[in-house]
């Protein structure tokens, strides 16, 4: 592959939207890998786009294009390494299965950032979390919530300097202790339900998995 660029688009919720907007990424060299569809309600939708691109995307020439001729507006746009996130984040949970657990708290924030397509995302106790204005906000709504900040761990905040949307979903199951789950993004990529909603079920995931393993210990120790 070439450079894989994740599109995030907004458009007409009506048959053919998609394949006008397709068409125009195609003519800037664009062969699209995924589709991921995020609907808002309404009239309009919002996809996430995984483009790889043969050579170096004129993405401002692709915005003010898509705009004109397929009524489509380039909400943002970010590099990637995952063809399909939902895919790698499966791919890294078969490989965890097979090859040993490991740092448990460390392969869920790895297993997060391929879901969102992040270069920062980690996994905080309750008293660490709070020290985040988003964290904070999850713990006492006990629900997802994203701010600005640009506060992040000292060793992830080179990777993504300056304002980011920091998202905090705290883990519903007690037995973790109150553990959050965070991920970082530019601030012109916020998040969508559907991506809330899939780390949560990847989080639980993960709850079941450690529940096995140290039963699995439990057993032959």
């Amino acid at each position: 592959m070439g450079d894989l660029i994740r599109l995030r688009i907004s458009l007409a919720d009506r048959a053919g939207a998609l394949a006008q907007a397709a068409t125009i990424i195609g003519i800037y060299g664009g062969n699209i890998v995924s589709i991921d569809v995020h609907r808002t309600g309404g009239d309009a939708a919002v996809d996430d786009l995984v483009v790889d691109f043969a050579g170096d995307p004129h993405l401002a020439e692709l915005r003010d294009d898509l705009a004109m001729n397929a009524a489509t507006t380039l909400m943002s746009h970010q590099s990637t390494d995952a063809a399909d996130p939902v895919v790698a984040s499966m791919d890294r949970v078969a490989a965890i299965l097979e090859g040993g657990f490991g740092t448990s708290a460390d392969a869920l924030a790895e297993g997060v950032a391929d879901l969102c397509s992040s270069s920062v995302a980690w996994v905080s106790s309750r008293d660490e979390a709070i020290r985040y204005d988003a964290g904070q906000a999850a713990i006492e709504g006990n629900c997802a919530v994203a701010r600005r900040t640009t506060t992040l761990p000292e060793h992830l905040a080179g990777r993504l300097p300056g304002e980011v949307c920091l998202l905090a979903v705290p883990d519903p199951d007690a037995r973790t202790g109150g553990r959050v789950v965070f991920v970082a993004r530019p601030v012109t990529m916020d998040f969508t339900t559907s991506e809330i909603t899939r780390i949560e079920a990847l989080t639980a995931l993960y709850n079941q998995i450690e529940r096995l393993v140290a039963r699995s210990d439990g057993t032959h120790g």
